[in-house]
Parts: C-alpha cells; structure tokens; sequence
C-alpha cells in the first residue's frame, strides 16, 4: 500500500530513538528552553528575524490574525482576500475574529492566485492571506509588489511551501508575515506543530502574548515596551492577562522532535525535488507545474473531467495508491462556507 502519509518522520528509527531517550531524560516536558532553541534555529534556516512555534500550523493561522487585530493593524469588519482552494482554517479565523473573508478564484495552470484576479478585489480588501498551493511556482513576487503598491496587507500562509522560492527567495519571505507547519504529512514532522515567520519585533513579541493566555510573562522587558504595558508589581505580573489570547502553546517533545528533523530538512526537500521532476517525465501532460525545481508538496494530477477523474481514482485504488482532492478542493464548496 502506498499511503499518503507513510511514517511519522524522515529517517523513523533514528529519530524515534533520540526522542525515546530525550523525554526519558527530561524533568519539563511543557514549553521551555528546546522551544526557545528550536525557534531560534527555524528563524536563521528560514532567513526570518523571528519565528514563533504553536502547537499547529491552524493555531499560527489564528494567532496571527489575532495578534494583527490587537496592534490594531486590522480591524473587525475587514475584508480579506484568500484562495478558493485552500485549508479550512486559513478561513476559519477570519470568520471567528469578525473579519470577512473574500474568496479568489485560482489559475487552471498552477493552482494559485494571479495579479489579474487579485486586481479585481484591491479596491475592496485591506489584506490578501495568501496560500501558497502545493509549493508550486507563481508569480508572488509581482503579487507581493501590487499588494504594497496599492497598501494591502500581504500575509502568506506556507504550510505547504516550505523551502520552496521564486527567484530564489523562499516563500514565507514576501509579505509582513507567513506560517507553517510540522504536521506528520507535510515538508518535515515534530508530530504536531506550526510557526509564525516575521521580521517585525512588535508583530514578533504580541504573538507570543496571543500564543499563551494574553500575557506578558514569556516577554522581555524590550519587548513589554514595545506593546506599551503597564508597569506591574513582580508579585501579580506572572498572572496580569494584557490582551485577548489562546493557549496553544507547543510541547518540548515538539520542539525536540524539531532540533532533530530540521538537520535533515534541505535532504528530505531534496528528495521531494527529485521525484516531482522524474514524476514529470512520466506525466508532464497530467501535472500542474511540471517543470518546478521546488520540492512540491504533492504530484497534482490533471483530469479532463469529472468522468476522467473518477477513472485515475479508481486505477490508483486498484494499484493500492492513496489520492485526496487538491487540498479539499474549492473553499466555497463546503459545508461551512455554505452555512
């Protein structure tokens, strides 16, 4: 059987091994010094200032919406432009956070979003969280260019392109703001995880409010002053709560599992290169994005029409190879959009 998702991580036993004996050795198991290290290392390989982890990549959806709705860089009401075809929770938060999210039609050639759709909306939208499909390539420079032209926010969510670029710039890098994630499925796994990628120090330090309960206590002083809080007694600040927040703080199992998988990222994503291009001389007419050097996130595969599609499902079924929709298919499809 060829599954989707084959094991927990790049090299198992390896990795399995040295987390069996760090969490046998470990007298703190809740976020501390290896989420602190980890951070630090995903930040430099990524060529970001800051990278804050969360427990998944849907949480680093909703807390940065939330921490760009605190600094008041968004407001309640606004509208935001994202992909038709994307996950649920790039969506989701914007619904919850009383935002309004606008659904934007996607190229046939490459899955993404193009200038021309997004040109149609400028006039209305105040950001554009953009997802980056697959990884594969599209014009998001001359995106990310037209959004700062016109004052639109640019935010990308990456969970599926990490250390894909154009022109040799990772995705991630291009608007104020990006995330990620470590699910089992995606470019590397710590079983369970997501990140928030910024250069801006007040962006960086209110998210780390928004990531455990609201508070401050996490924060150094520099950074208290940089969201203005109030001066507070030693006694009562560990538990004074600044701003509205979650708790979707990471584990150090997480971030272990990190520091681990992270030495084997460019392998792994060597790999996924290597075989997306030999996939492509098999199915250069069938695929999106045949000719991509980035390590894709999956092989999309063109149908001609419904009738078709139900014809390489079922081949692939009986080969006993597992397929899904691309992603889950158009957002406005589904039941909660519908509702």
């Amino acid at each position: 059987m060829i599954k989707l998702m084959q094991y927990s991580f790049f090299k198992k036993c390896e990795v399995e091994k040295k987390l069996s004996t760090f969490i046998l050795n470990q007298d703190r198991l809740s976020m501390g010094k290896h989420t602190e290290e980890f951070q630090n290392k995903f930040a430099q390989w990524h060529n970001r200032k800051h990278c804050i982890m969360v427990n998944s990549g849907s949480s680093a959806n909703l807390v940065l919406i939330a921490s760009l709705l605190n600094l008041g860089i968004l407001q309640k009401g606004d509208k935001v432009g994202v992909n038709s075809v994307t996950w649920s929770t790039n969506i989701m938060p914007l619904i919850q956070l009383g935002l309004k999210p606008i659904l934007l039609d996607v190229k046939k050639d490459d899955l993404n979003l193009s200038c021309d759709r997004i040109e149609e909306f400028l006039n209305q939208i105040k950001a554009l969280f953009i997802t980056n499909v697959l990884g594969l390539e599209y014009e998001i420079n001359e995106i990310e260019k037209l959004c700062r032209k016109n004052g639109v926010l640019f935010l990308e969510d990456n969970c599926e392109g990490l250390g894909c670029k154009v022109n040799n710039q990772l995705f991630g890098n291009y608007g104020l703001a990006s995330t990620a994630s470590s699910f089992i499925g995606h470019h590397f796994s710590t079983i369970e995880g997501g990140y928030i990628f910024t250069d801006d120090d007040k962006l960086a330090a209110m998210l780390k409010v928004v990531r455990a309960h609201g508070w401050t206590r996490n924060l150094s002083e520099k950074e208290k002053n940089l969201l203005s809080c109030k001066e507070i007694n030693k006694f009562e600040q560990p538990y004074t709560f600044e701003y509205c927040g979650f708790n979707v703080r990471p584990s150090e199992i997480n971030a272990y599992c990190g520091l681990i998988q992270l030495d084997f990222l460019n392998e792994y994503n060597s790999i996924r290169s290597k075989r997306f291009k030999y996939a492509s001389t098999k199915l250069e007419d069938f695929l999106y994005s045949p000719n991509t050097d980035n390590p894709a996130f999956a092989l999309p595969i063109k149908a001609k029409s419904k009738k078709h599609k139900l014809k390489i499902t079922k081949k692939l079924s009986s080969k006993n190879i597992e397929s899904r929709p691309i992603i889950s298919g158009s957002m406005g499809n589904q039941p909660f959009w519908i509702k």
